[in-house]
């Protein structure tokens, strides 16, 4: 935090720190024994959800909070914006200032840990996290106001479940298609495995 400050006050001392993007973001939680498990490989909030702190004093206001599921792929994308620039090619992620001023029309994430027989997959939008756990061959439906995720409504929602499932698959997930082609087994989710 100290150093944090020093980085500040050095910007606000040369006349920068209003035309400067500051960005605070981690890549993983901890399971510090939430639901009795130490660790990050996890699709549970503790493990998955991440500070994402923002200050773009140009393009975004102070105090601004927003709900919407965000990921670090959009970081380059951010990154790229502000710069003024493009990537030249298509790119996943969002510029995080179209989240903040709700022009993006994205309003889902998707992410995977792992793969074969350890892999989760899983899809989050403005109401629900869905997962398919290969380990536990098991679908995981949570409320994302559910906190700390103990109603796995997966059960009481299957047509629910298939549509975000199938999401998933469409999406390529071009881990599903880097995973085949480089002759890996990926274990199926509910609709049955995927092999070479």
């Amino acid at each position: 935090d100290y150093q944090v400050g020093r980085i500040l006050e050095a910007l606000e001392a040369t006349g920068d720190l209003e035309r400067t993007m500051i960005v605070f973001h981690s890549d993983h939680g901890e399971l510090l024994g939430d639901f009795g498990c130490f660790g990050k490989r996890s699709f549970h909030d503790a493990s998955l959800k991440v500070p994402l702190l923002v200050r773009y004093p140009e393009k975004i206001d102070a105090g601004n909070r927003c709900d919407r599921p965000a990921s670090l792929v959009d970081l380059m994308p951010t990154f790229l914006g502000a710069a003024g620039s493009q990537s030249g090619e298509e790119i996943d992620g969002e510029d995080l200032v179209s989240l903040a001023d709700g022009t993006c029309s994205r309003d889902e994430v998707f992410f995977h840990y792992a793969g074969g027989d350890d892999a989760l997959w899983g899809k989050i939008d403005s109401k629900y996290k869905y997962v398919w756990s290969a380990p536990d061959q098991k679908a995981f439906l949570f409320k994302r106001d559910d906190s700390p995720e103990t109603t796995n409504l997966a059960e009481q929602q299957p047509e629910r479940c298939a549509s975000y499932d199938t999401a998933i698959r469409n999406r390529g997930q071009g881990y599903a298609v880097s995973i085949v082609k480089a002759g890996a087994r990926l274990v199926g989710r509910p609709s049955g495995p995927v092999r070479p």
